[in-house]
């Protein structure tokens, strides 16, 4: 062996012992519990919005029930269930959850309700989204399952294609074919995502189809797609958008009647027309915007008093659930839905901290997706009480009434704690690679597992 082969070989052992080191850092200071501040959080924002959804369905609830405390129930029951269901997937490690197989039938299962919904659904208010529970007397949103699902499938998608990387040459990037490295990385999972947002839109469900697809390019961008899979996944993209525009204004021009169901998007333009002209439309268009602004100017600073709104008793329409937050400003006042406003901050920061921290390319992802998906409807939903934003029947996380996304609400936090608890690592504030972190490495893991765990990641 010559003297060059003899140094190359000293700087790659010099290599590789440098990233022994970082992983056993990383496994000595990685958490073994759930992010207490993200919990305190979820748990105080579930309570107080147990409060607020009482208060503003309150008014509704005496006049259509004769109970007032119908809506109040039924929103706790499935606040219940979905406790149980977050602190059961902060119990499983996310190595099991991050299964292709797993991701693939809920990915099937969730089309399958979602179709289901076409032929067995209950119309409420025009728009046909949910599925009667017999023998309960509940009803089931599939397109809220669909949120939580795509992202998990997302998630697990990138996780298998970095894993598959990384068993290739360091160069295999480089080698792959341009069309198939944008096939792979970039037009699967915008599939993924599509899918069930064109079934989406039969219903019709457009906030869910904006949050879905919004939600999909965010996973794709944080978790690393280069520019070359980014321009070549484009030009397929594209080709696939010609082909299926042509073929659909062949078919229409065969048969005309198809372009009926454009009717069913009315609605839409009604809503953007009320946000865009409200000058010129009808009183009773603009009403429901105007008693929403209505009700957070009369709050004030400090509001009128918790359970004190007169917005609620049928002045606003959907005041328990699409408009809960105007209530919210008119009882707490500006104060109120500042601090509000300020908590889903909180939540983004520290749910973006764990995806930072995460060690896997499944829990990064899943760890932004889930985030963002409470963070972006919330933000959407106050968008839409303080007239930024058209109408779009966006509800306000762990506030609006909805039995079906608060249970799956409180599933995404119960995936991000799980991020948190077997995927996150908590380094020292310096750390520096010194004979003394050796000594306390060897001595906490040992020699064995110190072998074991540096054989493994590397």
């Amino acid at each position: 062996m010559t003297t060059r082969e003899l140094t190359k070989e000293a700087r790659r052992e010099r290599s590789l012992n440098r990233a022994r080191r970082r992983v056993l850092i990383r496994e000595l200071y990685k958490s073994s519990r759930v992010h207490a501040g993200l919990l305190v959080l979820a748990l105080a924002l579930t309570g107080f919005g147990m409060i607020m959804m009482f208060s503003t369905s309150i008014g509704i609830a005496s006049t259509q029930r004769g109970e007032s405390t119908y809506f109040l129930m039924r929103q706790m029951i499935s606040a219940l269930i979905g406790l149980c269901l977050m602190f059961i997937v902060t119990r499983i490690p996310s190595s099991y959850l991050s299964r292709p197989w797993l991701a693939t039938i809920l990915w099937i299962v969730s089309l399958g309700l979602l179709v289901l919904v076409r032929s067995h659904g209950i119309l409420i208010n025009g728009a046909r989204r949910w599925l009667p529970l017999p023998g309960v007397g509940l009803n089931f949103q599939p397109s809220e399952l669909s949120k939580v699902i795509v992202i998990y499938c997302l998630a697990v998608y990138y996780a298998r294609l970095n894993g598959r990387y990384k068993r290739k040459n360091s160069r295999y990037e480089k080698r792959r074919p341009f069309f198939r490295a944008g096939w792979t990385d970039v037009v699967v999972p915008f599939f993924i995502g599509l899918i069930p947002c064109l079934i989406l839109v039969m219903q019709p469900h457009l906030s869910a189809f904006l949050i879905i697809m919004f939600l999909t390019l965010l996973i794709m961008i944080t978790s690393g797609v280069g520019w070359r899979s980014w321009l070549a996944g484009g030009l397929i993209l594209l080709m696939l958008i010609g082909v299926a525009l042509g073929v659909f204004l062949i078919y229409a021009q065969a048969k005309p009647e198809v372009m009926d169901m454009f009717d069913r998007f009315a609605h839409v333009a009604r809503r953007i027309a009320i946000f865009t002209e409200s000058d010129s439309i009808t009183e009773d268009d603009s009403y429901q915007v105007v008693q929403a602004r209505l009700a957070i100017g009369s709050g004030g600073l400090t509001g009128v008093g918790l359970g004190r709104s007169r917005q609620k008793f049928n002045y606003l329409p959907e005041g328990h659930t699409d408009y809960v937050f105007a209530i919210i400003c008119e009882e707490t006042g500006f104060i109120g839905g500042t601090l509000l406003i300020l908590a889903f901050l909180v939540f983004l920061v520290l749910g973006v901290g764990i995806a930072l921290r995460a060690t896997s390319p499944f829990g990064r992802a899943a760890a932004f997706g889930y985030t963002l998906l409470i963070v972006i409807q919330a933000f959407f939903s106050i968008a839409v009480n303080l007239g930024v934003f058209p109408p779009t029947g966006i509800t306000l996380p762990f506030f609006s009434y909805g039995g079906t996304s608060t249970l799956f609400f409180l599933t995404a936090v119960g995936m991000i704690l799980n991020i948190s608890r077997f995927d996150a690592y908590y380094l020292p504030l310096r750390r520096e690679e010194t004979e003394a972190d050796d000594l306390i490495v060897g001595e906490a893991l040992g020699p064995a597992m110190r072998e074991k765990t540096a054989g493994e990641v590397i």
